[in-house]
């Protein structure tokens, strides 16, 4: 087996201390662990080993393979030891799990991170399991004393030894190690409220906002599923009291943007049941513990169906209330919020009690939302994207287990999995045994599938996912190739809240999900054939992922018909080979019988000779696990004979060096195996009328799609396209739309398109941005677009003609920072060298 390692070599003195007190190694290892169960939060050392902790101590001498996933860039997402053969966590103690924690993460550190000296983790939460003593560490990371949103780490450990890693982490810090990233907020606590309050206000169209105090913090959108790169930033919450309106929101510490927000409102024993009257007040108490029947069928059916779900809680789980420590549960009834309907046709959780409108207590619904309570407790699911959809299909499983059980409602079969069934006038608003009736993916790989940005990244959508998990293993079925055989829910709902209370992070997603599925299944002692069923049901709805390749490339020569195809293969032990097809009209998206293979095995290059000079190909990869099981692929375009030259230039504002696009226009001319040429000219005005064509609606940080018509494509590094993306921050990609306004040769090169200028314009303060399709071309001009903040004007023009010619035209821009250029989207090459734009290939300027 070959392992690709990093360097992990443990600090010398460290190896001769333990060694000079090996004799005294009981009380030392006890003193240790207490100073580390007092001491300030750990920071990454280098590993006591350059070989991986997975193949050492108990683990190595079992037959049975360790459960590893990996993240894109090869660090650890998730290590689980065979079961009875834990992972050595070095001088740790039986009954210190926290110190077992943090002395594993201590000398592993550099395979879950880049090992960043600034990195600590502070222990967010120790939980005393009651199964077999295993215990549950929760780490929270940080930069630099300040949080990173969202990241954190659970350790599980059993005695002196850990079972279970899960990180979801920040990787890379090498940002905020060069300093490129300050961690000195330019923007004071008291501006952070002040924009993000009058963000709300224009978002919501609403007044009278209310903000919490902001908390500086490193948010890396990549840890909860976003695009992007990390910037330091205010997180704070803003609510309108009379509204169900309460954002997450983040501001840019640097500049003041609002760079991401999501919302808190989770729609869809000692209880307290209050009548709003049809207001937008919290009403009056109309039904407490213990007291008598108020006569309203609101009031009632939200106490007993309260109860119920506290029963089932504590019952199956032990849970006593929300937050298992018996908070009360308190709901208004018949909500009516301003602006809103009324009868107001929802109900939610806000954070801190429940909201319903007429008719929506019923059970289901009830304790859909008391379960999103328990969440906010427990793992603390972002209410975004993956983890977002875990948030609400675990508030629907819970639903529907009480309702399938407290013997009120319309249980019938064929309304078994319906989420809300009895809802007055509305009636079901989703199905679980099959979430495609209302349009929701079943499956990872469904089109169904929602990747975009409405609905908190598709959290209600998405979340048909894993409810078709909980359908699957509570009552069996054969789905996607797969037979799972039925838990029954008491089974079911176990294996889930362990993994609900104990195992999750906060941004977890599927593949997350998966890998504590069968930890789960491992602590509550499963058998061998329910551990099958939650194999087959994890397979079926897709949430089993493989480990796939990284750095996938197609590397090209001028003049000669080769492409060399390189890569790096998984970590994972189950990876046995590769599989590479190639395509002529487009990606191979089948393995067995699209495109050509040209090559299986378990090497990290291949060298394509079957081509034609000047020919586009397409190249997909597949790293498989087993016969069977494979990952999602990865894709690398070439066009045989021509290298792929990316003219692109940085301008950074130092001595005004954007003065140098004023007035001119850049052509650039596909030449075969010359790449592309370069042409500099003077302008005096715009080739294509600015004032015609179609007028685009763009915010802040926005994109639009816009077809071609009539068969029109327009081509790019040998690959044709349909369909454009125009972007607010001065740039046309393909494939996909940017948000990115960072000015940098990251965000240039990550998608396949067109920079005029990267930079943070923004056409809600002025200007437009316009497209248009001509016979011969199709444009696209920004006239008159300031930068965001700044009162000034940017004008510029993109035509994308027909024969593969691109032409930018600048007039004056104002901007002190962007990047122009062309680029094929494969990220920033390695052998890339800035061009100089304001003058030609030719080297004398006039094309």
């Amino acid at each position: 087996m070959t392992y690709i390692l990093m360097p992990h070599a443990l600090a010398r003195w460290k190896v001769l201390l333990m060694k000079r007190w090996m004799r005294c190694l009981v009380l030392f290892a006890l003193a240790l662990a207490i100073i580390f169960a007092i001491l300030p939060p750990i920071r990454a050392q280098q590993s006591n080993s350059r070989v991986p902790f997975w193949t050492q101590g108990p683990t190595a001498r079992t037959a049975d393979s360790p459960r590893l996933q990996f993240s894109p860039d090869g660090f650890l997402r998730s290590a689980g030891a065979p079961e009875g053969a834990p992972f050595s966590a070095g001088l740790a103690q039986p009954g210190l799990p926290e110190a077992t924690a943090q002395t594993f993460l201590r000398a592993q550190a550099r395979w879950f991170y880049d090992g960043s000296p600034q990195v600590s983790f502070d222990t967010k939460r120790v939980t005393l399991g009651q199964i077999q003593g295993r215990s549950y560490v929760k780490l929270q990371q940080k930069y630099d004393g300040l949080p990173v949103f969202g990241a954190e780490v659970t350790i599980q450990v059993r005695g002196a030894n850990v079972e279970t890693v899960l990180s979801d982490i920040m990787r890379d810090f090498s940002a905020l190690d060069q300093g490129s990233i300050s961690t000195t907020p330019a923007l004071s606590a008291a501006d952070a409220q002040t924009r993000a309050a009058a963000w709300a206000q224009s978002t919501f169209n609403v007044s009278g906002v209310e903000t919490t105090a902001p908390e500086l913090l490193i948010y890396d959108p990549q840890v909860i599923g976003n695009d992007g790169r990390p910037v330091l930033a205010w997180h704070l919450e803003v609510a309108d009291p009379g509204l169900p309106l309460k954002e997450s929101v983040f501001v840019d510490a640097r500049i003041g943007k609002i760079v991401s927000h999501y919302s808190l409102i989770h729609e869809a024993l000692n209880r307290k049941i209050y009548s709003a009257e049809h207001t937008d007040s919290i009403g009056f108490l109309m039904r407490s513990e213990g007291g008598a029947a108020a006569g309203i069928p609101d009031v009632d059916s939200a106490y007993r169906f309260y109860g119920d779900t506290y029963n089932f809680y504590f019952n199956e789980h032990g849970r006593d209330s929300i937050n298992n420590a018996g908070m009360i549960l308190s709901a208004t009834v018949r909500l009516c919020p301003t602006g809103a309907p009324c009868p107001f046709p929802n109900a939610f959780w806000d954070g801190s009690r429940m909201w319903f409108g007429d008719g929506f207590t019923v059970d289901d619904v009830v304790s859909h939302e008391l379960t999103h309570g328990v969440t906010q407790y427990e793992s603390g699911l972002v209410y975004q994207n993956q983890s977002g959809a875990m948030n609400e299909s675990f508030s629907d499983m819970w639903g529907e287990w009480v309702d399938l059980g407290n013997g009120a409602g319309t249980d019938t079969p064929e309304v078994r999995w319906l989420m809300g069934e009895d809802i007055p006038g509305i009636g079901a608003i989703r199905d679980m045994q099959d979430p495609t009736a209302f349009g929701d993916p079943d499956r990872m790989g469904s089109p169904n599938f929602y990747t975009g940005g409405g609905d908190n990244g598709g959290v209600h959508s998405n979340s048909g996912v894993s409810n078709k998990l909980a359908y699957l293993l509570s009552d069996g079925d054969t789905f996607n190739g797969y037979t799972v055989s039925p838990l029954g829910i008491p089974r079911t709902a176990d294996l889930i809240y362990e993994c609900q209370a104990n195992l999750l992070n906060a941004a977890s997603d599927y593949a997350d999900f998966y890998a504590m599925l069968t930890q789960a299944a491992i602590n509550l002692g499963f058998t061998a054939g329910e551990k099958a069923s939650v194999e087959n049901a994890s397979r079926a709805v897709e949430i089993r992922t493989f480990e796939g390749v990284t750095g996938f490339q197609a590397e090209t020569h001028t003049g000669v018909a080769r492409v060399d195809l390189t890569w790096s293969n998984p970590l994972a032990p189950d990876f046995t080979e590769v599989r590479i097809r190639r395509g002529t009209a487009g990606f191979p998206q089948d393995p067995n019988s699209a495109g050509t293979l040209i090559y299986q095995g378990a090497g990290t290059s291949f060298v394509d000779t079957s081509l034609t000079l000047g020919g586009n190909y397409y190249y997909s990869i597949w790293a498989y696990h087993g016969a069977i099981d494979r990952s999602f692929p990865a894709f690398g375009p070439a066009q045989a004979g021509l290298v792929q030259s990316s003219p692109t230039e940085l301008f950074t504002g130092a001595g005004n060096d954007l003065v140098d696009l004023d007035n001119r226009t850049l052509t650039f001319t596909p030449r075969g195996s010359a790449g592309y040429i370069l042409c500099t000219q003077p302008a005096a005005a715009f080739p294509t009328n600015p004032a015609t064509g179609t007028l685009l609606t763009l915010t802040d940080d926005s994109f639009v799609a816009v077809a071609l018509t009539g068969g029109a494509q327009v081509g790019l590094f040998g690959a044709l396209y349909n369909t454009i993306y125009v972007a607010s921050n001065g740039r046309i990609s393909f494939g996909g739309g940017s948000t990115d306004y960072i000015p940098d040769y990251f965000n240039h090169f990550s998608l396949p398109g067109i920079s005029a200028l990267i930079t943070d314009l923004n056409p809600e303060e002025g200007g437009t941005i316009r497209t248009q399709q001509l016979p011969d071309r199709a444009a696209v001009t920004y006239t008159n677009v300031p930068e965001w903040g700044v009162a000034n004007t940017n004008n510029f023009q993109i035509e994308m003609f027909f024969n593969g010619t691109i032409r930018i035209t600048y007039l004056n821009v104002d901007a002190t920072a962007g990047v122009a250029g062309i680029s094929p989207g494969s990220g920033t090459p390695a052998t890339f060298l800035e061009s100089n734009l304001d003058v030609s290939s030719g080297g004398d300027g006039d094309g």
